[in-house]
C-alpha cells in the first residue's frame, strides 16, 4: 500500500522487517516503523492521513490502462 502527499511517500508491506515507511523527498529521509501506530502518529504529525493509502498493484494496473495515478489528477 502507498500514497504521496506533501512531497512525502508513506506505506506499507509484508515483505520486509519495518513494514511501515515515510520517505520525505526534500530531505531524503527515510523513516522505517515496525508498529502501525508509531507509522500512524508520524503522519499525524506530518498531517497526513494514514488511511488515504492505495494498493500498488491496483494502481500500476490503472496507470497502465488509464495512464494515471491516484493521487496525481488527470
Amino acid at each position: 500500500m502507498v500514497n504521496v502527499d506533501k512531497r512525502v511517500i508513506y506505506g506499507y508491506g509484508s515483505k520486509y522487517p519495518s513494514s511501515f515507511f515515510i520517505i520525505n523527498v526534500d530531505s531524503k529521509e527515510e523513516k522505517l516503523f515496525k508498529q502501525r501506530p508509531e507509522w500512524e502518529n508520524a503522519l499525524r504529525q506530518l498531517d497526513l492521513a494514514p488511511d488515504s493509502v492505495h494498493d500498488v498493484w491496483l494502481s500500476f494496473t490503472k496507470f497502465k490502462v488509464d495512464g494515471y495515478l491516484q493521487w496525481r489528477p488527470k
